[in-house]
């Protein structure tokens, strides 16, 4: 045998695929070629194929055996590509199983008969397994917000029961002590429910059960509705709180107005929290084509800035620049993970520039369609 042969051996014989050859003779297929590396996937050497001794089509699992059979009729009858591939499992020497991938093409002799049978077998047993796993924390990780989500909705009703009691008691005759009680219930009441409204939204975000509304909305009233509920927050800081709406955009678009407002309200609200000294600004622009409005609204304010390489972190879930127990500003770190979630259910763009100490520009980019019904 030449040593080119040799070498060649060798490679197929330790290499990652195992390769065979079948003979056809009086109908039945005995191998006449197959690697050694056959007995590294199912513990049967290969001169105990080579001998007849073993058949490889038994080794098929049971549970696959009709639909592997099913697609080889299948690909006869078409011969729709050169060669067949299958995904099967096989059980070992040892009664284990293995995921495999088979490509087999058929070899006519010059008459176009049927002569021999080649192709490869790969064993994708760890890749399968790796998919398997991804897919089961996927459905875990659904079935888990899923269930929050529920959660959370059965807790929030019982809450507005006991705010809406809470604000009937503070609307009576009440001394001073007792209006300070009743004033504190619902201050801390309120703050739990907006945890509970943010822990709601992003349970539907991450199960996948947020649904849009789409219907006709005023762009400049969602906008300062937002500046108006900020405004009372802004004055106690004795911070500016401005608005810039660019005065050629559409009056009125198409969307869902609530989670526009949603999403404003976070980055105004985190602007005002985190400034302490001077101003925060709404800037709205965009163009229009085609009847497709694309927007953006950057919120910038002169507060404490956040650290460059923490700038992506802050759109992550339960994320915090200060993370220590003395950390002056609650909240969930929630608030623009949803925002984050809701801009990327719109098919919009957000980001953020920053410099510590010198204030942050948080923006996102949506498109919205016209509201051709209100257009001059």
């Amino acid at each position: 045998m030449d040593i080119k042969d040799d070498v060649w051996r060798d490679v197929f014989d330790n290499g990652p695929v195992s390769i065979f050859m079948w003979e056809n003779i009086t109908g039945e297929w005995p191998g006449v070629e197959v690697t050694k590396n056959i007995e590294e996937l199912t513990g049967w050497t290969d001169q105990e194929f080579l001998r007849g001794e073993r058949n490889y089509a038994d080794l098929i699992h049971k549970d696959d055996l009709e639909r592997v059979e099913a697609e080889e009729d299948e690909w006869k009858r078409t011969r729709a590509t050169p060669f067949i591939k299958m995904n099967y499992r096989i059980v070992t020497k040892s009664g284990g199983e293995r995921h495999v991938s088979e490509y087999t093409q058929e070899v006519p002799d010059a008459t176009g008969k049927v002569t021999h049978l080649v192709g490869y077998i790969v064993d994708v047993t760890d890749h399968w397994l790796t998919v398997q796993e991804k897919n089961n924390a996927k459905q875990a990780e659904r079935a888990k917000s899923e269930f929050l989500a529920n959660m959370i909705h059965e807790i929030r009703t019982p809450m507005n029961g006991v705010l809406g009691m809470a604000e009937l008691l503070t609307n009576t005759e009440l001394d001073t002590k007792q209006k300070t009680f009743a004033d504190i219930i619902l201050k801390s009441g309120n703050a739990l429910l907006t945890i509970i409204n943010d822990v709601l939204d992003f349970s539907k975000l991450d199960a996948g059960q947020m649904v849009l509304v789409s219907e006709s909305f005023k762009l400049s009233e969602a906008i300062e509705d937002v500046a108006t509920l900020i405004a009372t927050r802004a004055t106690e800081k004795d911070i500016e709180l401005a608005v810039r709406i660019q005065p050629d955009l559409p009056e009125m678009l198409i969307g869902d107005m609530g989670r526009v407002r949603q999403i404003v309200t976070n980055l105004m609200g985190n602007a005002v929290k985190f400034t302490e000294t001077g101003h925060v600004v709404a800037d709205v622009s965009g163009t229009v084509n085609n009847g497709i409005a694309t927007l953006t609204v950057s919120v910038t304010d002169t507060g404490i800035g956040i650290p460059e390489e923490k700038i992506a972190s802050v759109f992550d879930k339960f994320s915090q620049v200060d993370t220590t127990s003395t950390r002056r500003h609650e909240g969930t770190g929630l608030g623009l993970a949803i925002t984050t979630q809701l801009v990327k259910l719109m098919d919009g763009q957000i980001g953020a520039n920053s410099k510590v100490g010198e204030g942050s520009t948080f923006w996102f980019s949506i498109d919205l369609p016209v509201d051709q019904n209100h257009v001059i």
